[in-house]
């Protein structure tokens, strides 16, 4: 038997995160799946606010998002505009089935495995 912790020591999960190419489509989906209203789409600042670089170097990108609150649990839509981005690179290596890109453990945020043994 493992007798190593789990990396998930507080199995709370607060936020899930998907990497998607077209926000709206996605919406739709979730909205069908969860039954829950439509979720508002904002836009993340611009560089001059956001000072957002990607592999060191300063980038326009930009990102659409969308939350679905689901009592303890939001589910995060994210798609990627305006510049090269690690939401963008998420995009060219994974497909949308296995785009969760991210799950915040509260109070800590941690990486979690992916398909195909990519990971980040």
């Amino acid at each position: 038997m493992d007798t190593q912790p789990s990396p998930l020591a507080n199995p709370v999960v607060v936020q899930i995160g998907f990497v998607v190419r077209d926000i709206e489509r996605a919406i739709d989906s979730f909205q069908k799946i969860f039954d829950l209203p439509r979720p508002q789409i904002t836009l993340t600042d611009p560089f001059e606010q956001a000072m957002t670089t990607y592999h060191g170097r300063p980038t326009e990108a930009r990102a659409k998002l969308a939350f679905f609150h689901m009592g303890q649990v939001s589910l995060e839509l994210i798609e990627p505009v305006d510049g090269p981005s690690t939401w963008q690179e998420h995009l060219y290596f994974v497909s949308f089935v296995s785009s969760c890109e991210w799950i915040f453990i509260c109070p800590q945020k941690i990486s979690v495995p992916k398909k195909n043994g990519l990971s980040w």
